[in-house]
């Protein structure tokens, strides 16, 4: 997907398939790569949500953990910092992190004498968030769970739509 992608960013004169094939110099930058976004008028927050995500870029993450600890903050006033930093971060977490964790993303886990499932992902190689895992990421009991989980899903929606609009401004979709 990052080639796909960075072709998209760049004129159709510049041969994208070479990189990491050892016949270029991988000389395409991050702020390169920022210009051409600008040209395409998203906005900071899509791009961060892009670098974030496809590119596993530190500093946007950071940038949008500062948004949405604000967001998590103004909607969740009843919880403690250290709750509040926990649910941003599985918010962030569930928007980014798509391999399983567990299996590396190949569905099963090899131990010295077989191969099993992984039962994180149902043998899909995709990590599944669902109520109990995002409970445990995030410490919560069942209750303060229960009252923050639509606000929850709604932020991990919110990131979704920004990646999507993104994506679409790129062209890629």
């Amino acid at each position: 997907m990052k080639v796909e992608l960075l072709s998209k960013l760049f004129p159709k004169s510049l041969d994208m398939t070479s990189i990491g094939s050892g016949k270029s110099n991988d000389a395409v930058t991050p702020d390169e790569i920022s210009a051409q976004l600008s040209y395409l008028n998203l906005n900071e927050e899509e791009i961060d949500v892009i670098f974030a995500k496809y590119f596993n870029d530190d500093n946007s993450k950071s940038k949008l953990f500062k948004v949405y600890i604000k967001l998590v903050e103004s909607n969740l006033n009843n919880l403690k910092q250290e709750e509040i930093e926990k649910v941003t971060e599985c918010i962030l977490l569930e928007s980014f992190i798509r391999a399983c964790p567990f299996c590396n993303g190949i569905g099963s886990i090899v131990n010295k004498n077989r191969i099993n499932k992984c039962y994180h992902c149902n043998n899909s190689g995709i990590f599944i968030f669902d109520d109990n895992t995002r409970r445990y990421i995030m410490k919560l009991n069942k209750k303060n769970y229960d009252f923050i989980k639509d606000i929850y899903v709604d932020l991990v929606n919110s990131i979704g739509k920004k990646e999507l609009t993104a994506l679409n401004k790129i062209g890629v979709l």
